[in-house]
């Protein structure tokens, strides 16, 4: 049974004033303060066909215990006066019984399987008449390769007898090593896993014109944990500071852009989203006063005209706000999100690339105003 404890999703959220627009004053992106926060079962196989010889031919499987107890039954019968004695004899039993010994726990910075093993204990019996010879074979499970054989010891015995599987397994079994091992492997930074492997043991006793033969499995369990700090994305933006654009007059235009960078070490799903748009008045100087009126929350909004987007270095663009040939106002715009899954491969940038511009025709009651774009730029792994 193999289960794990799946690494954590990676989520780092950058809190962002994405455009400042103030009329005759400043107009711009504003650079941000960053915080990062976190974001089989199977049944066991199908035992090994095993047989007493590395090449040799037959089957093995089935019960620990197999066959039936050695007898002899003798029929006579008489025919036309004639008699015919016949005599059969079983060939017997053997049992297996045993557990395997779970290797130790695997802990290294790749959670990489070299080598594991454990001893065999329990009890092997048998009673074959004419017995001559007993024959264990272990066999050993791994995930992709499934069984292969990995021990065969021969010895003789009489009819009836038990011994002690320790005494014919003098030594641990590999259960795997190598390229096999490396199917316990767990490849995922920061995590552990739980690993099961199985065993079986067949014992095959042979007599005169016959081989009585007994199969039993076990499991054994072990953890693999990856100790190795999880690949992470990480988002930064460039330029501190305001980005700021003076005197947003009528007529006046413009563009500011700055670098959204993933400088970590896994590759991140970028999300962009508006989460708020705020308008002020400022108060009321001279010019504006003939044309507005206190408390009426700012006419900037309604006359600044926006489009924002996403520039690769090859000049792919994506277009949060606007299009290639359409500017929006920015009274126009309200919480929602800008940008989803924008793919951003470690140590990759995009540019967010923002143009405003306020025509001609807008009066004087945009003095003093301000408007401000609120985003929050979230940078989530995809590993």
């Amino acid at each position: 049974m193999n289960t794990s404890r799946e690494a954590t999703r990676r989520r780092v959220v950058v809190i962002a004033v994405l455009l400042v627009a103030a009329a005759a004053a400043g107009f711009g992106l504003s650079q941000f303060e960053s915080a990062a926060s976190d974001a089989s079962d199977g049944d066991a196989p199908a035992p090994p066909t095993v047989t007493p010889t590395q090449n040799g031919s037959g089957s093995a499987g089935g019960d620990a215990n197999a066959g039936a107890p050695a007898s002899t039954t003798t029929t006579t019968t008489t025919t036309s006066g004639a008699t015919t004695t016949t005599t059969t004899t079983t060939p017997g039993s053997v049992g297996v019984q045993f557990s395997a010994e779970s290797p130790e726990n695997v802990e290294n910075t790749l959670g990489e399987v070299v080598h594991l093993d454990g001893r065999l204990t329990g009890t092997l019996s048998w009673n074959v008449s004419d017995a001559r010879t007993l024959t264990v074979v272990v066999s050993t499970w791994t995930p992709e390769s499934e069984w292969a054989r990995q021990r065969t010891v021969e010895r003789a015995v009489n009819d009836t007898g038990t011994l002690a599987l320790s005494r014919v397994l003098d030594a641990p079994v590999t259960y795997a090593s190598g390229e096999r091992a490396d199917e316990f492997n767990n490849s995922n930074d920061d995590t552990t896993v739980l690993r099961e492997g199985y065993v079986t043991v067949t014992a095959f006793v042979a007599a005169d014109g016959a081989t009585v033969e007994a199969q039993s499995m076990d499991s054994y369990a072990f953890s693999v944990a990856n100790l190795a700090t999880p690949s992470t994305p990480n988002l930064s933006v460039s330029n501190p500071g305001v980005l700021g654009v003076s005197n947003a007059a009528p007529g006046a235009s413009g563009r500011t852009e700055t670098v959204v960078t993933n400088d970590g070490d896994a590759a991140g799903a970028l999300d962009v989203v508006l989460t708020g748009v705020d308008s002020a008045e400022n108060g009321l100087i001279e010019l504006e006063r003939g044309v507005d009126r206190p408390g009426n929350g700012g006419e900037l909004a309604s006359a600044l005209e926006l489009r924002v987007a996403l520039v690769r270095d090859d000049g792919a663009r994506t277009y949060l706000v606007g299009g290639p040939d359409a500017y929006v106002t920015a009274a126009t715009l309200d919480e929602t999100v800008l940008a989803a899954d924008y793919p951003l491969a470690a140590g990759e940038s995009v540019r967010v690339v923002a143009q405003w511009r306020v025509p001609a025709a807008t009066g004087n009651a945009i003095q003093t105003d301000s408007v401000t774009l609120n985003v929050s730029y979230v940078l989530t792994s995809t590993t």
